[in-house]
């Protein structure tokens, strides 16, 4: 039974080690849109009951098992990925177990059971272990990337997870087997720690290295979509000055048909005239420059592949939104709607361009075949060029997240439902 001396020192130093936790959880997730409430209860809670248990049955396998599962409910409190969760527990396992090992060697005690009651409980290694442990958290604070959400390979995940998870399982090992002397085991145990620091430093140079190719592969699809930009230009001169150049002979051929009263051919002459062009030049006529023309061609491309297009579009005012930006969701959300509807047998697409106090509005309803793919609570592409489908996605929340705006997107069995919105009173 352990003294009333150890108990206190064990209340306060594990109040200490509670928050060295909270450290550590800082370093891999972020605080914002964290519920403080239920967050302040899950660390009460990890507290309370880890500590009541160790003064009244100091059980090492029921101690681990313990804190793993306080460690995964606490990482619930934040918002991000399973792989980011298991590796964050992995890796905090890993090290803490590594400097109680260091202690605990350093104290004397070489030896002890998983199953059985545990009784090394020297008072310094009580101070010790959580000071250790606070001094460790501290210096890996400066990794800044490993709080960011960049999607890393399965396979890299895996190779980065396998290290602590090892070295988890050795450090007990070597404790339990009895085999080696307290020197070896302190030299194994500070070897084990070495690793794992390191790959906190690898696995932030890896975040780093995804995050600087995804930006990589944003510009090469921003270039591309200037390219588009310049197609698009080049495409609605040309029928402009096509239109110009053919438009005194439909006036003439159009007089001639009035003057014979030929009103039926008249109607189907301008039909003609309309199917010709596709609408594609009278369809958007807002006032800006930029809309007007991705609206123009992409509704164009709508129509070619037999679309029933409607759009209602009111006259712009002067709106405080970068060029850039427009053309980077217009055009990706446009094309993304004119693709689903490529193996729909009746397309349909509505369009809908609003301009509010303070915000701006594009909304965008087109049929779809119904297949959609959701994985890890993201949207799937069902395009072939996966890569830049995603990617424009992305662009599209980047840029509304430059105006405080949103990106909603709903669909059910054959409508796909697309709600673009800027805050164009906040932008940065």
């Amino acid at each position: 039974m352990k003294d009333t001396t150890y108990i206190l020192f064990y209340v306060f130093t594990s109040m200490f080690g509670v928050y060295v936790v909270k450290l550590f959880m800082n370093i891999f997730f972020s605080s914002e849109d964290v519920d403080k409430r239920k967050e302040f209860l899950t660390y009460a809670a990890y507290y309370v009951v880890p500590t009541v248990i160790y003064i009244c049955m100091d059980v090492p396998i029921l101690n681990l098992f313990m804190n793993i599962g306080f460690f995964l409910l606490i990482t619930l409190n934040y918002k991000s990925t399973w792989k980011k969760r298991l590796l964050s527990i992995a890796l905090l396992l890993a090290l803490f177990t590594c400097v109680e090992s260091i202690v605990v060697t350093a104290c004397g005690y070489a030896k002890f059971n998983m199953l059985e009651q545990a009784y090394y409980a020297p008072l310094l290694g009580q101070i010790c272990s959580p000071i250790l442990e606070f001094m460790i958290v501290q210096c890996l604070l400066k990794y800044r990337n490993l709080k960011k959400d960049v999607k890393i390979p399965g396979t890299y995940w895996l190779a980065i997870v396998f290290v602590p998870c090892v070295s988890f399982y050795i450090a007990t090992k070597i404790f339990t087997c009895g085999v080696f002397h307290t020197v070896e085991l302190l030299i194994c145990s500070v070897l084990i720690l070495g690793i794992n620091l390191v790959i906190f430093g690898l696995y932030d140079r890896q975040i780093r290295f995804f995050e600087q190719e995804k930006q990589a592969q944003f510009l090469r699809a921003q270039n591309n979509l200037l390219e588009n930009q310049i197609d698009l230009i080049k495409t609605s001169d040309s029928m402009a000055r096509s239109m110009r150049h053919d438009w005194k002979n439909h006036i003439h051929t159009l007089c001639h048909l009035i003057d014979q009263e030929k009103y039926k051919e008249v109607k189907a002459y301008s039909e003609k005239i309309d199917e010709s062009s596709g609408g594609m030049l009278n369809r958007a006529n807002s006032g800006n420059l930029v809309i007007d023309s991705i609206l123009n061609f992409k509704l164009y491309e709508a129509s070619q592949i037999g679309a029933d297009v409607t759009l209602e579009l009111e006259t712009i005012d002067q709106v405080n939104i970068e060029p850039f930006d427009l053309s980077v969701v217009f055009s990706n959300l446009l094309d993304n709607a004119v693709e689903a509807m490529r193996n729909v047998d009746e397309p349909k697409i509505s369009v809908r361009v609003k301009q509010k106090p303070g915000s701006f509005v594009l909304e965008i309803a087109n049929s779809y075949s119904g297949d959609v793919v959701v994985r890890d609570d993201k949207l799937q592409t069902s395009k072939s060029n996966h890569e830049f489908h995603g990617i424009g996605l992305d662009n599209v929340k980047n840029v509304l997240k430059k105006y405080n705006g949103v990106l909603d997107i709903e669909y059910n069995d054959n409508t796909f439902h697309s709600l673009a919105i800027w805050n164009v009173g906040k932008n940065k």
